[in-house]
């Protein structure tokens, strides 16, 4: 290949029209080159005049589009002449969700050589939500560390990293965190002027007149960066996924996306996307190594995460299922396959590195081919985290042979795939297990056929013994009451009182509360018999995030005063912080029982209060943290509105929680714990069965 068929015709000048002085070289294949001065890059070319002849001129590099093989570095510059041609057209642009990564950089614009200095401006990708900021933390020029500290980003424009940072002799840059409004940086600006671009979006680290000779191979350097995201370098998956669906590449909504519940992450690491993928097909590629998800579609596409070990959703007993349960499991393969999972090593931008599942097979693979099912996630992740997932995931495939298929009856119409259901007390010959429904076939008279696969880890929940007892229970995916009573939906008292899924003990919402809110049940939705405590054991307990401790805040109670009528009865509240029980025998007394503890700001805790038929304690987190012995009879307002409130006074006038609410249990005729030391706090939402 001659230069003459690379250099296709562009701004073409003839020698004698070139000013100043210059010198010149020669190219792989012959051409003369020019290697100093304003035309630095110019080939000699034949460049056809007429159809009779050719005239010999100069040809600028600006219209080479792609570089030949063989092309010379020049000798002055460092430089071959083609790369000055290098953009992101047809390159790869890395889609980032960074904890803390190494990332490989691209030239987006230049590099420009002069006097043996080059400048240039390095694209490093572009990330999934272009308003985080990023800092950089290290720079490395072929692989060799050159700057190190910590320089923070700002969305405006570029930052200079510090000086004291250099490892060797220091140099001009720029750093870009990647925000859709940074400005054009001064080498676009000097270059092209008002035609200059700020690659918005864009991590970019501009650098200028480095000193070629100072570099490992005298060229313009292979250059990575090492980034830090504002939160930190731990990345929740829930989080990353949301990152990406809310981003402007893929453009799903709140009302068209979300997680719930995922726990799993990395320490220390990211996604780096480089490969063209649908969002769906890579939430899928983890599912196979996070089997603890489903990936559901309704009203709105989710991940949900069940965890390692969860309570089933529904128990499924010998009467509520019609018909036999078949037990099946599928062969294994004639040969076992190896599981190879290949993720982003944590130090190397862009380097692919597999572990295989630490499973024994027999027999042994006879090839590479046969024996090894290869997956790859586009995760930055250190080697152990990866063996322990392949592992785990290659397991549970296994354990995810039997499978089970029957006919269900009455909760038919709950039983959705991905349901969790415990088939349990079927006879001596059949142990207690649950599984995950794969598929439904819904039928007529509300029974449905389904096929269910075992699971690992899932814990047969036993039924509440006392659930006959509960008189309220609330787990506010909705405002209705959930015990066996069924007493309809509470009020809102103001509009700060919402279900709301930015923070849930279990499930996927809780009771949002802003201080200035409440909810309440009244005699309207409500008999009266459910909440008359009297001289009776009783236990009311919630799950609560608090965003103040400071002054009387009510959890849960019958009290106020307000009304014209005795209307002060019983009240679980925080008072500073310390768990509280007051109560009344007359409706307007106030005895303030027991109180103990101080709950923490913007964390769940249980908090309880319970009545044994001598004693009142207060609980938090477990621990008896106040009691006293003493006998009263709790006074019943009788017909006065309302009933009962949550997280404020009964009128909603005052007392008013700020946090979250969850699971809210009370409990009329049993003192749940009953304990001066502690209990185990539940690991679940409450069991409604």
């Amino acid at each position: 290949m001659t230069t003459a068929d690379w250099a296709p015709a562009g701004s073409f000048t003839t020698i004698a029209s070139i000013p100043g002085s210059y010198t010149t070289g020669t190219t792989s294949d012959g051409a003369t080159i020019v290697t100093s001065g304003p035309y630095t890059g110019y080939t000699q070319t034949a460049h056809i005049q007429t159809q009779y002849g050719y005239t010999l001129g100069w040809e600028s590099p600006v219209m080479q589009m792609a570089a030949p093989t063989g092309i010379a570095v020049s000798a002055s510059t460092g430089v071959a002449p083609t790369d000055t041609q290098y953009a992101l057209y047809g390159h790869i642009i890395p889609l980032l969700v960074l904890g803390r990564g190494r990332v490989g950089g691209d030239i987006i614009s230049g590099p420009w050589v002069s006097s043996g200095a080059a400048s240039g401006i390095n694209s490093f990708g572009v990330q999934a939500d272009p308003t985080r900021i990023l800092t950089l933390i290290e720079i490395a020029f072929d692989s060799e560390v050159v700057w190190v500290g910590s320089c923070v980003g700002n969305a405006a424009g570029p930052v200079t990293p510090s000086s004291s940072g250099f490892k060797v002799e220091p140099f001009t840059c720029r750093f870009y965190t990647g925000s859709l409004t940074q400005s054009a940086d001064s080498l676009e600006t000097t270059n092209f002027g008002a035609n200059a671009v700020a690659y918005r979006g864009q991590v970019l680290l501009a650098i200028e007149n480095l000193p070629l000779s100072k570099t490992k191979f005298n060229r313009y350097p292979y250059i990575s960066c090492r980034f830090v995201d504002q939160d930190g370098q731990a990345v929740n998956f829930g989080e990353a996924f949301e990152r990406l669906a809310y981003s402007p590449y893929v453009g799903l909504t709140t009302d068209q996306f979300e997680t719930i519940g995922i726990t799993d992450g990395v320490a220390d690491g990211g996604f780096i996307i480089t490969q063209d993928t649908e969002f769906l097909q890579l939430v899928q590629q983890f599912k196979r190594f996070y089997p603890n998800w489903d990936i559901l579609q309704t009203d709105k596409l989710r991940i949900v995460d069940r965890g390692s070990t969860t309570s089933a959703d529904i128990n499924l007993d010998i009467d509520r299922l019609s018909g036999t349960i078949t037990t099946n499991r599928q062969g294994p393969d004639t040969v076992k396959k190896d599981l190879e999972l290949s993720t982003i090593d944590l130090d190397a931008d862009y380097t692919i590195v597999p572990s295989t599942a630490q499973r024994p097979r027999d027999p042994v693979a006879v090839t590479t081919s046969v024996g090894k099912d290869a997956a790859y996630l586009p995760v930055i992740m250190d080697a152990a985290t990866r063996l322990s997932i392949v592992t785990f995931a290659k397991y549970h495939e296994e354990v995810a042979r039997k499978t089970i298929t029957g006919t269900a009856m009455a909760v038919a119409m709950e039983i959705e795939p991905g349901t969790l259901v415990a088939i349990r007390d079927l006879g001596d010959d059949f142990n207690n297990e649950t599984f995950k429904i794969m598929e439904t076939t819904h039928g007529p008279n509300y029974m449905v056929e389904f096929v269910a696969a075992a699971i690992m880890g899932c814990t047969i929940p036993n039924a509440d013994p006392y659930l006959s007892y509960v008189v309220l229970l609330m787990g506010y995916t909705s405002y209705n009451d959930e015990s066996p009573h069924h007493w309809g939906a509470a009020d809102q008292l103001g509009s700060g009182a919402l279900l709301s899924s930015s923070q849930a003990k279990f499930g996927s919402k809780s009771l949002s509360l802003d201080g200035a809110s409440g909810i309440r049940f009244t005699s309207a939705t409500a008999t009266l018999s459910w909440l008359t405590f009297g001289a009776f054991p009783f236990t009311v307990e919630a799950f609560i995030y608090p965003n103040s401790v400071s002054g009387v805040e009510f959890i849960a109670g019958r009290w106020d005063g307000s009304f014209g009528l005795p209307t002060l009865s019983w009240v679980l509240y925080l008072s500073s912080g310390a768990v509280s029980l007051n109560i009344s025998t007359a409706g307007t007394d106030n005895i303030a029982i027991v109180a103990g503890g101080v709950a923490s700001l913007h964390s769940w805790q249980h908090i309880a209060a319970d009545y044994d038929g001598t004693k009142y304690r207060v609980y938090l987190d477990g621990v008896c943290v106040g009691s006293t012995t003493a006998t009263h009879t709790i006074y019943n307002p009788g017909l006065s509105t309302p009933t009962l409130s949550i997280g404020a006074n009964n009128d909603g006038s005052g007392f008013r929680f700020s946090g979250f609410i969850d699971e809210l249990r009370i409990t009329n005729g049993v003192a749940r714990y009953a304990t001066d030391s502690s209990f185990v706090v539940p690991n679940a939402r409450f069991p409604r069965f």
